[in-house]
């Protein structure tokens, strides 16, 4: 393919800002012979999502917030004008994933103190007790079923010796 035919004409470009980003990404896929599952195992993604995205569907996207980026890499892949889909995306007010990840990451702050907390050497101190304390009980329990059989060897020595 040459870039002539790479690039929509401005006729094509002026009929594709009227219908849908589904509809578009369809009929160029059409045009250029590739089959959903082509465009699946190029994108990496379910062929349900292709289905999704080309019936205008979006809302069956599992992962909604990557949708963007998914109408971006289809329509690359198909090579059509990225400044078509920019407007239309914008359109669709979808926030993108790094605007929300940027929105999770300063909530993080506002309600949780990232430090370590105070109470951190009394949670220490606790657990190393308790463990003290298991660690001691088991030790007695052996030394106390060792004691056990002495005593009891010491008892049949003693029999046998009278």
């Amino acid at each position: 393919m040459n870039k002539k035919d790479e690039m929509l004409s401005d006729q094509e470009s002026q009929d594709l800002k009227e219908i849908s980003i589904g509809n578009i990404l369809r009929k160029k896929r059409i045009k250029l012979n590739i089959k959903p599952e082509e465009v699946a195992s190029y994108l990496r993604i379910k062929l349900r999502d292709i289905e999704a995205i080309e019936n205008d569907d979006l809302s069956k996207i599992l992962k909604h917030s990557y949708v963007p980026g998914l109408l971006r890499s289809y329509a690359n892949f198909l090579k059509i004008d990225a400044r078509i889909f920019e407007k239309k995306i914008k359109l669709l007010h979808i926030e993108s994933n790094t605007h929300n990840k940027k929105h999770q990451l300063l909530n993080i702050g506002e309600n949780i103190d990232l430090t370590p907390d105070k109470d951190i050497f009394l949670n220490f101190s606790i657990i190393s007790t308790l463990l003290f304390f298991i660690l001691l009980s088991i030790y007695n329990f052996v030394e106390n079923k060792s004691a056990n059989i002495s005593s009891e060897s010491l008892v049949e020595e003693l029999k046998k010796i009278d």
